[in-house]
């Protein structure tokens, strides 16, 4: 590649960092005037104001005059416009003994337009399909599809066997992704649930640069997320995390915990220990039916051998849809701010 071209792909990558840095604002903050772009971005003014100029044309930003000027103008207010695009998430989840394929249609700026939840025994891939091509009917501008399912997917694009959750037989022989790309010609991206709902958690929560989130069921093994430097870490084969697999705990002593609250309480200390020794992360979230609050899982805890000095801060959570959803969210928007092209977490 020539030197001229070299400098010209230079350029366009870095117009299009900076166009990404702008809509992340305006993404996190909802509305806010240029001089706080130029702020928390620290581009220019004549920067900023050009990107804006872009994304109005483009009918991606719209503009008003919200905020009031002490100099007799108003000031002029930018936010995502609602209309531009529309996403849609669809999370399994399993609960007991029940699964449930929870299916949301978002506009631009997040506004819930439609939900949609079905509960089956199995999951059937046909009639996810169907679902799918239902919300397209009705929303004819959805440009990303963000899946999160409790289970990992192979180089193949397969759920892998050894992880499969009761409920998702049907799914194992399907490459959902490449399917679902290939059916309605949008991207679509898919990750393991627990992995979302931890970069869903670290949306609300970037002052945690470290942090596991540990997912633990009553009647399923463990599901555990695990973020660096605020991004999710999952490993080569997507194996990071899965505690379920440690030697020494088989699945069916896991089970007899889960048994009992304190059976409960003693396989979530294994658990973090086993996170702190390893990855040690600064905070860990922890989403369990039978913990409602940390007091106990910190007493365990100082039972160890360990100070009080290494251990790590413990959250505990209620709703981890909550955060499911709110990384499905974020996959969408840094794919649509072009910040990925894989239909992968990072």
């Amino acid at each position: 590649m020539k030197v001229g071209e070299l400098m010209q792909k230079s350029i366009q990558n870095l117009r299009k960092t900076n166009k990404e840095k702008v809509l992340k604002v305006l993404y996190e903050l909802g509305q806010c005037q240029k001089s706080q772009i130029v702020e928390l971005t620290s581009l220019s003014s004549g920067t900023c104001h050009n990107i804006l100029q872009e994304l109005i044309e483009s009918k991606e930003v719209v503009m008003n005059s919200k905020f009031a000027s002490t100099g007799g103008r108003k000031a002029k207010c930018y936010e995502l416009n609602p209309d531009y695009c529309q996403l849609l998430t669809i999370s399994f989840f399993r609960e007991y003994d029940d699964i449930y394929d929870i299916m949301k249609v978002y506009d631009y700026q997040n506004h819930l337009l439609e939900e949609k939840k079905s509960q089956p025994k199995k999951l059937n891939f046909q009639e996810l399909l169907n679902n799918i091509h239902s919300m397209f009917e009705k929303y004819q501008n959805i440009q990303v599809i963000m899946i999160a399912i409790p289970a990992i997917l192979n180089e193949q694009g397969y759920l892998d066997e050894s992880f499969l959750v009761r409920g998702l037989e049907d799914l194992k022989n399907c490459q959902i992704q490449q399917e679902i790309q290939a059916q309605f010609h949008v991207p679509v991206i898919i990750d393991n649930d627990v992995n979302i709902a931890t970069k869903g958690y670290y949306s609300k929560h970037q002052e945690y640069k470290d942090l596991a989130m540990i997912y633990q069921p009553l009647k399923e093994l463990s599901g555990v997320g695990i973020l660096q430097g605020g991004h999710i870490h999952s490993g080569h084969h997507g194996m990071a995390g899965e505690l379920s697999f440690l030697p020494g705990l088989s699945k069916q002593q896991q089970f007899e915990y889960l048994k009992t609250k304190e059976g409960t309480l003693q396989l979530l200390t294994i658990f973090i220990l086993t996170l702190l020794v390893t990855v040690d992360p600064e905070t860990i979230v922890i989403s369990c039916p039978w913990i409602e609050e940390r007091q106990k899982i910190e007493e365990n805890l100082q039972k160890t051998m360990l100070s009080k000095e290494v251990l790590p801060h413990i959250v505990v959570v209620e709703d981890i849809l909550k955060y499911m959803n709110l990384g499905l969210l974020e996959l969408g928007h840094e794919f649509l701010r072009g910040g990925r092209n894989n239909g992968k977490i990072y």
